[in-house]
């Protein structure tokens, strides 16, 4: 089963998980490009405002070919209660290439955006996880991440 696992990060805790993903699949990894500027706390608050009116944005295109892979592994940080504008706008764009999704989150409290995602892309979910922040300092994200992974290959 070919897989890519896809990820937007503005302060790397996804990235993170996306890298580990990656890394126990042995699957390719490709970061998603907001080109609007979200660094420093006008970026920030530009984020939060964008999130809030669930806006689109433009982004960089993609490097991999979506219709290369059997399963696209998609993750995104939560603001105000929802995903992050570039997965918003990529969900929209590409959809439509996508076979099968298994999505994920990080935050600071659980908002279940999983559902707000699976529901945008239109697909049947393989698998879903939402990690906390505090559970990246510790070594339940590790156990969460292999469960995600066992929901994949299983």
């Amino acid at each position: 089963m070919s897989i890519l696992s896809l990820y937007y990060s503005r302060t790397g805790n996804t990235s993170k998980v996306a890298r580990e993903i990656s890394d126990l699949l042995d699957c390719d990894l490709e970061e998603i490009i907001d080109l609007k500027n979200r660094n420093g706390i006008i970026g920030s608050i530009s984020a939060i405002i964008d999130a809030v009116f669930r806006r689109k944005t433009k982004i960089k295109p993609l490097e991999e070919e979506l219709s290369n892979y059997d399963l696209v592994i998609i993750g995104t940080p939560i603001w105000a209660g929802t995903m992050a504008p570039a997965i918003r706008t990529f969900i929209h764009k590409y959809k439509d290439k996508i076979t099968s999704v298994a999505l994920f989150t990080t935050s600071m409290k659980d908002k279940n955006v999983i559902k707000q995602m699976e529901k945008l892309s239109g697909k049947e979910v393989t698998s879903k996880m939402e990690i906390l922040e505090s559970e990246l300092k510790s070594s339940e994200s590790t156990e969460k991440i292999k469960e995600f992974i066992e929901n994949i290959i299983n």
